[in-house]
């Protein structure tokens, strides 16, 4: 994974407060941290406590939809281009969650269909529908204007947008948005998530964060990837062991509330780590010149200075020294630093495999 696309996920979502995207394997599991999540992203936003259960909600329903209805693929597509995404965004104006997942051509027309249906309904006329239809079908009825539906677009209190995007000729990606409230960036979130998708699927990224440090995100997202991690005992302790140490130079890489970015994707049996900052230029020299003395060390000479770190002695170093090396010695390959320049300033990115 190339560490410049720290600075490119940041820019492309830069109106955005909050930011999540989910493309693994999709435990139902995952649904506590989904909530967790979303509490996150809608924290000091002033929302009353039924805006927050109406977002949770929703976001646990989308997120079950695509386990529920996702069509059967074959393994090269489903791990290729047929890949489903998850995704929550939070804006000044609102929130969003949009969801990506493969469904059969044939089945298009009814489920677009049933949208145009449902759009077309008030509140009271969306209550009767799921009313009605949960005594008639049940709750285990598929396709169609599922219960889920119904209920998304009900608390929702907003149409139910979508789109289509091309996977040959008998699958397609079916994009479902659900909005809360009202934001000019909502307007272009299907045709930015269709690109989104490309590059999950091109840099085999199993999740993304953009947003600022905050503890109840980092357990969300260890929580929810250790899930995901190779059950193999020998590498999945260094998994983890490398996400928490990321997630430590980050805290030391940016200040207190500073929006961050930090993505992991699939290399093999290994994973890649990027995490990316804004930093003023003098700070992202030091840095620099930091990665370049820790990739410059051997083993040894890592271990003596992690343990002296850790006692207390060499406390003149720089704080984020000791994350750097806890960092390199879960890593088979250099650290990468990388500085990006664009219009809002400098901006660091660090690439780890673990």
């Amino acid at each position: 994974m190339d560490v410049r696309i720290a600075y490119a996920l940041h820019r492309a979502l830069h109106g955005d407060l909050f930011s999540f995207g989910y493309s693994g394997a999709f435990h139902d599991e995952h649904s506590a941290r989904l909530i967790a999540l979303g509490e996150a992203a809608m924290q000091g936003s002033g929302a009353e406590r039924s805006a927050r259960q109406r977002l949770a909600y929703v976001m646990v329903e989308a997120y079950q939809n695509i386990i529920r209805h996702r069509a059967q693929l074959p393994r090269e597509v489903a791990q290729g281009g047929g890949r489903s995404l998850f995704q929550l965004r939070s804006h000044a104006g609102g929130q969003q969650v949009i969801t990506v997942n493969p469904v059969l051509q044939a089945d298009l027309p009814e489920l677009r269909a049933a949208l145009k249906d449902l759009n077309g309904l008030d509140a009271a006329q969306l209550k009767e529908r799921f009313l009605s239809k949960l005594g008639n079908d049940g709750p285990r009825q598929r396709g169609g204007a599922g219960l889920g539906l119904i209920e998304m677009a009900r608390r929702s209190g907003r149409e139910l947008r979508h789109g289509i995007k091309g996977l040959g000729d008998a699958y397609a990606l079916f994009l479902l948005q659900i909005c809360f409230g009202d934001d000019p960036e909502m307007d272009r979130a299907i045709p930015m998530t269709a690109l989104l998708s490309g590059t999950i699927v091109q840099q085999d990224i199993l999740f993304f964060f953009r947003g600022p440090r905050m503890a109840v995100v980092d357990d969300a997202l260890v929580q929810l990837v250790e899930k995901d991690l190779d059950e193999r005992g020998d590498l999945a302790m260094e998994h983890k062991r490398g996400l928490l140490a990321l997630s430590g130079v980050l805290d030391h890489l940016s200040a207190p509330g500073a929006t961050g970015v930090m993505i992991m994707a699939r290399m093999g049996e290994r994973y890649e780590l990027v995490v990316g900052v804004p930093l003023d230029p003098e700070r992202a020299v030091t840095v620099g010149a930091l990665v370049g003395h820790v990739n410059a060390m051997d083993a040894q000479g890592r271990r003596g200075l992690y343990r002296d770190l850790l006692l207390g002695r060499g406390s003149d170093q720089e704080p984020l020294m000791l994350a750097l090396i806890d960092l390199a010695r879960t890593s088979p390959e250099p650290l990468e630093w990388h500085v990006s320049t664009g219009p809002d300033g400098s901006y660091g990115a660090l690439r780890v495999v673990v």
